[in-house]
């Protein structure tokens, strides 16, 4: 990906010498020639009287801003977490009737309208009555449910050992994407644009798939099918010729803007023959990439889609640029290299009136058939993480809010950060919008949020800004309607969130400054949530793997009470007691550095897993690293050291960090963007190898 810094500089450059000087307004911009120019897009509507639907009212723009900003008040301004009270405004009218392309008039005029202030601003220019004389103030448009009619199969997990490595997932059932993928003949990996196949037995590149200059982010394996997730970028023509002429030939380009663009891209291949793979299905989105799962069949994928605001800030007077940015308020998908397809606006929700910069793509892809079964859905917000189970989707997006304290005598400003969610429903006709909730603070990752019994719990750290800046953890229960029911807060003040797992009714959190208190906290009644125990360690985990019902493991970084030293850490905790949680084990690497991916953990049996590593040699005059595979085996409670493999020597610390493990029954794999090495796990023995 090339850097945009030169069109950045541009930018700020042109807006400075704009800001400084006077513009008129055009005359092609009065409020009379606005009119007609929208009269020509389509039909005013009549927004007089409200529909309803499944007894409740929503709005069907999907107009996700680029912050997803809400105004919270947070930590010493009371934030009412009973209530969710916030002061984001939600639509509580809609429109009649409204076809396809009344319902794309409904949202172009909400985002035009922010279009509209944003030149008022930068102009300096106040129009009033421009577009309010007739009578867009905002967007309201008719209710809908996201699309439907796919099916999704239940899924469940297998019993017994597997053979072979299998991705190493937060809910049984629901498959993450990798870079590297097994299924007990062949390795696939993910090198930058490249997809390499290798087939174990032999040790030999069976195959190559070439994806030119995108970047491959992570693959499935789905029956005889090969799913690659990637994103493709096209650049501003202010950069340099190539560039130039990428962008322009890019179905996703837009003029009135200086920053690049991004497309999600969803590719499927039959590797039934890997002398013949054939590139059967594409899905292109406008957007960049967010996250996917697999769930039943089908992949589900999530991306972020940026309305090109900085249009304003162009040489161009407005209503020269109407045109273009009005094409480019709602996302465009297209499937098989077809002609660019607007995001129904049937599928568009917008559940706020203040969020009309940014929205969430959701897509949902029958691996069966594809062609058939695709659907494009979005919502008017931001998204940044995902969590997802056979039932829900959660997306999760930021919120940052600066306000005043007005109970206070001095009436600081204190800034605070919030986190909103959407739900949505796995059904046989899609998925479906629920609901949507607010916690404050933010969360780390994925293994942050968890749903049991249909409430969801969140972990999050609360950043407070203000004349004594501070930080503390909460977690947060919120009731099947997205409405929080019970909180926890005041959690190791000034610490961060490292790692969070659910269990059931459990939650095991790891926060740090300079040591790692594991906190044990008591799930079980939902409007009540404990802590019942407390565990404080050098160093911290950051990333916590249940091995059994009473054992836990933590792979993090080691240290001593004035913080980390260098060293990579493995420990064993007995949470048997979940009022005494104890370190019963621990393994400490000098001098090195734990992938702590949850994807890089391994799981070879019950009691058996893999970790990679970074280990730092150093000499006198002299400084190298290297790729390890750890292979640890808990016994009678107590953990040991099976095997230690190195990966092939790259000579660069990041692909040495990506190094990763595979295995086919007791043959391990080290595997990175050199090559991959083979061991045998009862030997220890190299037994082959193979470079790419």
């Amino acid at each position: 990906m090339k850097s945009n810094k030169k069109s950045e500089k541009a930018t700020q450059k042109m807006l400075d010498e704009k800001l400084n000087r006077e513009i008129p307004l055009p005359e092609k911009l009065s409020a009379e020639n606005i009119e007609k120019l929208i009269y020509e897009q389509g039909e005013i509507i009549n927004i007089a009287q409200p529909k309803k639907h499944r007894g409740k009212t929503f709005v069907k723009v999907l107009a996700s801003a680029a912050a997803v900003i809400a105004v919270v008040i947070c930590g010493v301004l009371g934030f009412d977490m009973a209530r969710n009270a916030f002061n984001l405004k939600k639509f509580d009218t809609a429109a009649e009737n409204l076809d396809s392309d009344s319902g794309y008039f409904t949202i172009e005029t909400a985002v035009l309208s922010r279009f509209k202030s944003y030149y008022q601003s930068y102009t300096e220019q106040r129009l009033s009555g421009l577009l309010d004389s007739m009578g867009i103030g905002g967007a309201t448009a008719a209710d809908s449910a996201f699309y439907s009619e796919s099916t999704y199969e239940s899924v469940g997990s297998s019993e017994g050992t597997a053979s072979y490595s299998e991705t190493n997932v937060q809910v049984t059932g629901v498959d993450e994407g990798d870079i590297i993928k097994n299924d007990g003949a062949y390795i696939y990996y993910v090198s930058e644009s490249k997809i390499i196949i290798t087939d174990a037995a032999s040790m030999t590149v069976a195959a190559e798939i070439q994806e030119g200059d995108r970047e491959i982010n992570e693959i499935y394996l789905y029956d005889d099918k090969l799913v690659a997730v990637m994103t493709d970028y096209c650049y501003p023509d202010d950069e340099e010729e190539e560039s130039t002429e990428k962008a322009e030939s890019s179905e996703y380009t837009y003029d009135c803007c200086f920053e690049y663009n991004s497309a999600a891209i969803v590719k499927i291949y039959d590797i039934s023959d890997m002398n013949d793979i054939t590139e059967e299905y594409t899905l292109k989105i406008s957007g960049s990439y967010v996250s996917s799962r697999v769930v039943g069949g089908k992949l589900i994928l999530t991306a972020n889609y940026n309305i090109p605001y900085w249009a304003v800030y162009t040489d161009q007077d407005f209503t020269s640029i109407l045109d273009t940015c009005t094409q480019l308020t709602v996302p465009v998908y297209s499937i098989n290299s077809g002609e660019n397809i607007r995001i129904d606006a049937d599928n568009i929700l917008f559940p706020y009136e203040d969020l009309t910069e940014q929205y969430v793509i959701i897509a949902s892809v029958s691996l069966e058939e594809p062609e058939s079964k695709t659907y494009v859905s979005a919502i008017f917000g931001n998204g940044f993480e995902i969590y997802c189970n056979s039932e829900h989707l959660f997306v999760a997006g930021t919120y940052y809010e600066e306000t005043s304290d007005d109970s206070s005598e001095t009436a600081d400003t204190v800034s605070c950060d919030a986190t909103i969610l959407y739900k949505f429903e796995i059904t046989d006709e899609g998925v479906q919008y629920k609901s949507e909730g607010m916690v404050k603070g933010s969360l780390l990752n994925s293994y942050s949020m968890d749903e049991w019994n249909g409430n969801l719990r969140i972990a999050t750290t609360v950043y407070v800004y203000d004349d004594e800046s501070h930080m503390e953890n909460v977690v947060t229960v919120l009731d099947e309607d997205m409405n929080v029911i019970g909180e926890l807060d005041g959690i190791a003040a000034d610490e961060t969130i490292q790692s969070a797992r659910f269990s059931e009714d459990t939650l095991y959190l790891v926060t740090y400054l300079n040591t790692d208190p594991l906190f044990v906290i008591d799930l079980s009644d939902p409007e009540n949530p404990k802590i019942t125990g407390e565990l404080e360690l050098p160093g911290f985990s950051a990333y916590l793997h249940p091995i059994s019902d009473t054992l836990l493991v933590g792979a993090g970084s080691g240290g001593d009470t004035e913080g980390t030293d260098g060293s990579a850490k493995i420990s064993l905790f007995d949470v048997s007691d979940p009022e005494n949680p104890v370190e019963v084990d621990s393994y400490t690497v000098p001098n090195a550095s734990i992938n702590t991916d949850s994807k890089a953990f391994v799981l070879i049996d019950n009691e058996t897993f893999a970790v990679s590593m970074i280990k730092e040699i150093y000499g006198e005059d002299s400084y190298d690293t290297y790729g390890v595979i750890l292979v640890f085996k808990v016994i009678d409670g107590e953990l040991g050291l099976f095997g230690s493999y190195n990966a092939y020597q790259t000579g660069g610390y990041y692909y040495n960090y990506i190094s990763r493990a595979a295995f086919i029954d007791t043959t391990l794999y080290a595997v990175n963007v050199k090559g991959i090495i083979a061991y045998d796990m009862i030997t220890d023995e190299k037994i082959a190898e193979v470079q790419f």
